[in-house]
């Protein structure tokens, strides 16, 4: 199965509001101590099911707060949680403390196939839905009936599409995979222009909700591009909101572009609005001089004359309006109707 499957439960202990840690952390955050291990426990059940390893490298403080339920400064947050000790640095990863003396017992039991009953019911009801979703979408082809139950539809198509290729099924699958972080590698490379020091060969953990934005169709049953998401990068860092020092920060996370506001819209969504609307207002209108040119040139076709571009460009020189055009094109017999001709008779 999945390296970081979500994990349908996982244990808290009953003293969790007396731990030290706990205690210190809601010290240090200013928080009243009988509720503030409750924003600890936002994240812990968060990493449940999005974080089951428990490595939270890829999450930004602004989402950090946003998870642990705080509304507070972000920052002060995430320094709380690693004075108290409630997170810690592995390296490069930041990582919840403890987490796999927690949950070490359910990944194991999660990997060797060993579950509790109710979790056996709830995958036999849904085993085969993340091969179904791409097979409908004509991305996969899969060997036989030989999905394992543990394949449950999961709400992130990331998941459903790395779930998916741990499974016995051709190499085309695994290959499409590859594609699409290879695409998101484009799009991180052109995100990496703004930020020089970024790394050049990041981790996938840090591509994946760029991915799932290239794998999922939309509501209009259209899959976004590079070119797409490329452009989002692009309107983030033009935006004036983002670029004001207190919130430069927010760019420098690259998964941040791709996840959603603390009011639940789509920041992709945004940014594509955004995009489109700088094209609008950057694309260039056409002078009147142009317009009586098409309008020539339709009234002439109306009238059996089709007309070139170069004798367009001549009628424009001369400034030949379009009612003196029109009016000498309908006195003249439909056989006398030839450019030069009507030309001359002005």
């Amino acid at each position: 199965m999945r390296k970081n499957a979500p994990l349908s439960w996982i244990k808290i202990d009953v003293l969790i509001r007396q731990n030290p840690k706990t205690r210190k952390f809601s010290q240090m955050l200013g928080a009243d101590r009988r509720i503030g291990w409750a924003y600890f426990a936002n994240l812990l059940l968060w990493a449940g099911v999005y974080a089951a390893e428990g490595n939270l490298s890829d999450i930004c403080d602004d989402e950090l707060a946003e998870i642990c339920g705080w509304s507070g400064d972000a920052a002060a947050l995430k320094d709380a949680l690693l004075s108290s000790g409630l997170l810690e640095s592995a390296g490069p990863d930041l990582v919840i403390h403890g987490w796999l003396d927690m949950v070490g017992s359910l990944l194991k039991r999660r990997g060797g196939g060993e579950k509790r009953p109710e979790e056996t019911e709830t995958e036999e009801r849904t085993g085969n839905s993340a091969l179904k979703g791409l097979e409908n979408a004509g991305e996969l082809e899969t060997t036989g009936n030989k999905t394992p139950s543990e394949n449950a539809s999961l709400k992130n198509p990331v998941n459903n599409l790395l779930t998916t290729c741990q499974q016995p099924v051709t190499p085309r699958v695994r290959v499409r995979v590859r594609e699409l972080y290879n695409k998101a590698l484009v799009v991180y490379g052109h995100w990496a222009t703004y930020h020089p020091k970024a790394k050049a060969d990041p981790p996938d953990s840090v591509l994946k909700k760029c991915v799932a934005h290239l794998a999922e169709p939309r509501a209009d049953g259209t899959r976004l591009t590079v070119a797409d998401l490329c452009a989002v990068v692009d309107a983030y860092h033009a935006d004036p909101w983002h670029r004001e020092p207190s919130r430069s920060g927010l760019l420098n996370n690259f998964p941040y572009f791709f996840g959603v506001t603390s009011k639940g819209a789509c920041r992709v969504d945004l940014g594509l609005g955004w995009a489109e609307a700088k094209r609008k207002k950057e694309k260039p209108q056409p002078s009147a001089q142009d317009v009586e040119a098409v309008e020539i040139a339709q009234a002439s076709a109306d009238c059996g004359l089709i007309l070139s571009a170069t004798e367009l460009n001549e009628l424009q020189k001369k400034k030949i309006k379009k009612q003196t055009w029109i009016d000498a094109l309908t006195n003249m017999p439909l056989s006398d109707r030839v450019f030069r001709r009507v030309l001359q008779c002005l």
